[in-house]
């Protein structure tokens, strides 16, 4: 495995960490916007947790191209959303600390730089590459 894939799953892992941390610091939030439903935020929060986890690991441990690409598309969009949010101050009242912040933030510019890792020349030959045997 090259050091960019490598990186690439330290690095996606940390994100899906301080994603886990966001919403937890951000509960407050959620249960009030979801009032008496609030079990669904944890549970589709799983599901999504999930999805990721999968993401990563096709692309990390099986060199899936289509999975490597969905990870960059939603990497970048959801990190250009939140620079476009900030921006704009459409997130003003989202984050009720300093640490939800950086939680929040620190998790869409890992989760892109580790998209970042994805492109490189390294990482692109070693998905054009067979995989090896099982």
């Amino acid at each position: 495995m090259p050091k960019s894939i490598a990186w690439f799953e330290r690095l996606a892992y940390l994100s899906l960490a301080l994603s886990a941390l966001s919403q937890i610091l951000h509960w407050s939030l959620v249960q009030a916007a979801f009032g008496q439903n609030s079990y669904l935020y944890p549970a589709s929060a799983a599901f999504t947790l999930a999805v990721q986890v999968m993401l990563i690991w096709l692309t990390a441990r099986r060199r899936t191209n289509w999975a490597r690409w969905m990870w960059i598309v939603l990497s970048f969009t959801m990190a250009g959303f939140a620079v476009i949010g900030a921006i704009m101050g459409t997130d003003r009242g989202v984050d009720p600390d300093i640490a939800a912040a950086l939680a929040r933030y620190g998790m869409y510019a890992i989760a892109a730089l580790s998209a970042v890792l994805l492109l490189t020349a390294e990482a692109r030959a070693w998905f054009i590459t067979a995989p090896p045997p099982d």
